[in-house]
């Protein structure tokens, strides 16, 4: 937040998703920093900072959420966007107005992504899986109840099941059973 406030803005974008704890694709190598249209960039010692002119001022040194997320869009695309969207929903981080204020905000071509949006999502790698099966046509039911085994992450059609875990969750064979 600090190189963001030197430049003269205020932490955006994805240094923002970030410091929220929200899912990211990729670590930002460089700080994002949300700039109000009549603000001036103040170049700091080891600025490598990547600049996001808005009409928003942020607050207490960070932009809103919706804002970053909005410039996140923008920035690193529909995947970085989505999987980002999605654990602030998880998290209820955003609520409904939110979404409207959000959806209202980024380019009508790509408000589909706020529609398709879920709540119950449980992970980054879930919503990226939904995501790029969605491009081929192919819809999966999420958090399912399976009668003798509990909640799964994806059912497709009426009987494959699709879990969808990273590394943490299959450290040691207990695990991976």
């Amino acid at each position: 937040m600090r190189s963001a406030v030197r430049h003269g803005g205020v932490l955006g974008c994805l240094s923002r998703v970030e410091a929220a704890g929200l899912w990211i694709l990729v670590e930002p190598a460089a700080v994002h920093v949300a700039m109000p249209h009549n603000g001036r960039r103040r170049p700091h010692e080891g600025c490598d900072c990547v600049v996001h002119w808005t009409s928003s001022a942020g607050r207490g040194g960070t932009a809103s959420l919706i804002d970053a997320l909005a410039q996140l869009l923008g920035c690193r695309g529909e995947e970085e966007f989505f999987v980002a969207l999605e654990s602030a929903m998880r998290k209820r981080l955003v609520r409904r107005g939110g979404l409207a204020r959000l959806r209202a905000r980024i380019p009508a071509r790509r408000r589909w992504l706020v529609d398709f949006a879920r709540w119950d999502a449980d992970s980054g790698l879930e919503s990226l899986l939904r995501l790029r099966l969605r491009a081929h046509g192919i819809s999966l039911a999420s958090q399912v109840e399976v009668p003798g085994v509990g909640r799964v992450d994806f059912v497709l059609g009426d009987r494959l099941v699709l879990e969808v875990d990273g590394k943490p969750n299959h450290v040691g064979p207990t695990d991976r059973h």
